[in-house]
């Protein structure tokens, strides 16, 4: 298998971040979609209903401004898990660290494979209706970009 060329990978880094921001947005726009879903039709009754509520969703904003601080971490974290070695770098890797990804193995690894399952795992919280597929597809893909990269940065064996 030819390895991804460096232009590739480099766009590859720069969606990390993206979708990172993306998925602060989620519990916002998902979970909004998750009770229309589940609340299709049903009208109020005066009963306790969970399908009707009036609070105010504080802590789901505060979640989109704390990843805007905390997105230039997961910027760094995407650059070292998709760039090539150093010596095979011909652009700007500004965020990729001067080492290999080998060198932060097992940390680098073990984060991305957390992050493939947390992604797996919050794509399955979306149950089949068909106005969530966005969501739950959204997720996969995150959970795939982690798995590339996770694919990228795996030590390999040197050949004597």
């Amino acid at each position: 298998m030819r390895p991804l060329a460096e232009t590739s990978r480099w766009f590859g880094a720069a969606l990390g971040p993206l979708f990172f921001l993306i998925s602060s947005l989620m519990p916002l726009f998902g979970g909004n979609a998750k009770r229309e879903a589940r609340c299709d039709g049903r009208r109020f009754t005066g009963q306790f209903d969970d399908c009707f509520n009036d609070y105010l969703p504080i802590l789901e904003l505060m979640i989109p401004i704390g990843s805007v601080i905390v997105s230039w971490m997961f910027a760094r974290f995407a650059f070292v898990l998709w760039a090539p070695t150093p010596d095979g770098r011909n652009m700007r890797w500004r965020f990729a660290s001067s080492s290999p990804a080998e060198d932060y193995w097992p940390l680098l690894h073990g984060i991305a494979a957390l992050g493939a399952l947390w992604a797996f795992w919050r794509a399955s919280t979306y149950f089949f209706a068909a106005e969530l597929w966005p969501f739950a597809l959204f997720w996969m893909v995150f959970a795939i970009w982690f798995g590339i990269g996770l694919g990228l940065a795996w030590p390999r064996k040197q050949m004597a």
